[in-house]
């Protein structure tokens, strides 16, 4: 028969028994956490499958939208999410791996809306990087679409010139590939996650979306060029800050320091 003393005993060992376990149970959970945050192929999904796009909400004339901020990364079509290469902002990139669509935009279409409380004309610029291969010309594009905005187009200052999307009944229609609405939207920088946005081919136009009034609107992008990368769109009112960022290396300077706008389910 075991004595007092030997129940104490084990007792004692048992208790510091289960305290090791939770203790080892506690440092596992904190280093999976802190795994899935930092690395692997998808850290953090957002989860609202049912929805076809993430909201994101315009402040003081600025929209900052992190493309791999989607409904449901499982269901994203071509693109891959990615975070195997630096210097990105939020949590990752999309990278087109599917194959080239020079001619026909609509191919693994993602949508993101795009709530605007302050009316007036932006200008879209996305932070992109030619992902495949050494030349400016190549995996450096993909379309968008702004179909329900109050008018959508690039245009030129110094020679206020204006070109509009092929199938929106106005002219004159950019230099290049352009469909349904959909307007090619290119950059030649390589090595580099580049601030910028072009459309009409060797005739550059920046790109514009204007919003007459209060609402949400949808903002779409469609795979082009194999090899092509994205991490953000800025969607912003050229005034304030942002009246005076005419390269490249002021609009990086004005924007890679600031946080994605919130997304949300709608």
């Amino acid at each position: 028969m075991l004595s007092s003393n030997n129940y104490a005993y084990i007792f004692s060992m048992n208790a510091q028994l289960f305290l090791f376990r939770s203790r080892v149970l506690l440092i596992s959970t904190i280093f999976l956490i802190a795994s899935c945050d930092k690395g692997g192929e998808d850290p953090r999904p957002l989860s609202c499958p049912e929805s076809d796009a993430l909201n994101f909400t315009e402040s003081d004339g600025l929209v900052i939208v992190e493309f791999e901020a989607v409904p449901d990364r499982s269901a994203i079509g071509d693109w891959d999410f990615r975070n195997d290469f630096a210097a990105y902002e939020g949590e990752g990139f999309l990278y087109w791996a599917g194959e080239d669509h020079f001619s026909q935009p609509g191919n693994s279409t993602l949508g993101y809306e795009i709530e605007i409380s302050n009316p007036g004309t932006y200008r879209f610029i996305y932070s992109g990087y030619i992902a495949l291969g050494e030349s400016t010309t190549e995996s450096n594009d993909l379309w968008l679409r702004f179909a329900d905005a109050s008018d959508f187009y690039g245009f030129r200052e110094n020679d206020d010139s204006y070109v509009y999307p092929k199938g929106t009944d106005k002219s004159p229609n950019p230099e290049g590939a352009s469909r349904d609405g959909w307007l090619k939207v290119y950059m030649n920088q390589l090595n580099e996650w580049t601030y910028t946005a072009k459309t009409s081919d060797n005739d550059a136009h920046d790109i514009y979306v204007e919003f007459d009034n209060p609402g949400t609107y949808l903002m779409e992008i469609s795979g082009r060029s194999e090899g092509f990368a994205i991490d953000r769109a800025v969607i912003y009112k050229e005034e304030g800050n942002f009246a005076d960022l005419g390269n490249r290396a002021k609009r990086k300077e004005a924007f890679e320091v600031l946080d994605g706008s919130d997304a949300t389910c709608p």
